[in-house]
């Protein structure tokens, strides 16, 4: 995947609203990293706490700092390959739930300028729709509770973004097995990625197909057979150099960003292709290369079983590095398998 790169039109709407809500421009870095870095502490303090929407720093922060990330993340995550061209395909209408500054919206607002797409958010504050307003994104802010048979139109999409754990942790919320296709990103984090990996399950049981990031229907093999693993994705991106100045006052810094996410559509609206001819033998990598005594290996996820793909180093001197999230067609190997379900070995043969 190519490195992901911000788009202009919403740097310019950043700038605009930095300046004429808290005269302050994106050259500012010392003064905006003081910002980011308040809110980060507080996120790593607080991590329970609401986001402390009211105040001028962190309204600042996810300006410069949070919506750029979590919209790269965003359109990583929706640019992925999958099993559908459908997931490709823009909604007429678009739910996004604990929106925020509400990177999605953003992103189909960009992307897809040419099309009608009615945004809809919903988020307990007030404050960052009064950012978005001056921004200029057309959207309405609402309540889902009251938007139920809309919810439910086949070409609606509903979205969470990095909210949907937080409520998980509760209960789901009623309405979200009525929308005909969901997406959901969540932190690259253990529990939030295990969280997401049982929430693949609760759509499975609710009938719906899985998009993304999963090469096939079954059960995760990540949640049947280890008690730590957890499903994650990492992207490359290209930062402006405004953000790396940021970062350059930071004590961290993003060339590549991770998350977990997960989108799926409901079989009975989808006219999906037959993944038994076209994705047979489709792997996906979910591990880092980890060299170990002997051999290198990826963990990689194709079916119910905990796999990775292996290469000797007796038969292979420079073992290949393969990006995580990638897809890959193992009849393009030549290969063994050994172990057991728990941790099976596709050992590359030369």
């Amino acid at each position: 995947m190519t490195d992901l790169e911000l788009p202009e039109e919403l740097i310019k709407r950043i700038e605009f609203v930095l300046k004429k809500r808290f005269q302050l421009n994106l050259n500012k870095s010392e003064i905006l990293a003081k910002y980011v870095l308040k809110l980060s502490d507080h996120y790593v303090l607080n991590p329970w706490a609401k986001t402390p929407w009211k105040e001028d720093w962190c309204q600042i922060a996810h300006l410069v700092y949070y919506l750029p990330l979590n919209f790269l993340r965003t359109k990583g995550a929706l640019e992925r390959k999958s099993l559908s061209p459908e997931s490709l395909s823009p909604p007429t209408q678009l739910f996004d739930f604990g929106s925020g500054l509400s990177p999605i919206s953003w992103y189909y607002f960009l992307q897809y300028s040419n099309k009608r797409i009615d945004l809809f958010c919903e988020d307990l504050e007030p404050y960052p729709f009064e950012l978005l307003k001056d921004m200029g994104l057309p959207f309405k802010a609402i309540q889902i509770n009251d938007h139920i048979e809309q919810l439910k139109n086949k070409k609606s999409l509903l979205s969470f973004s990095y909210s949907l754990t937080e409520i998980r942790r509760k209960n789901y919320p009623s309405w979200l097995h009525k929308a005909p296709r969901v997406f959901i990103l969540e932190p690259s984090l253990q529990e939030d990625g295990r969280l997401l990996m049982e929430t693949r399950d609760f759509f499975l049981k609710h009938n719906y197909h899985i998009l993304a990031p999963c090469t096939h229907q079954g059960s995760c093999p990540l949640l049947n057979h280890s008690k730590k693993d957890w499903c994650h994705d990492r992207i490359p991106i290209q930062s402006p150099e405004w953000f790396k100045n940021i970062e350059n006052h930071l004590p961290f810094k993003n060339e590549t960003l991770t998350f977990s996410y997960l989108h799926v559509l409901k079989n009975n609206l989808a006219t999906l292709q037959d993944e038994s001819s076209l994705y047979t033998n489709t792997a996906r990598i979910i591990g880092d290369t980890l060299n170990e005594k002997g051999k290198t290996r990826q963990m990689i996820c194709q079916d119910k079983n905990r796999q990775f793909l292996t290469w000797l180093h007796l038969d292979f001197s420079l073992p290949p590095k393969l990006p995580r999230g990638d897809l890959i067609q193992l009849d393009n190997f030549k290969y063994q398998t050994k172990g057991e379900p728990s941790h099976e070995e596709i050992r590359v043969l030369p």
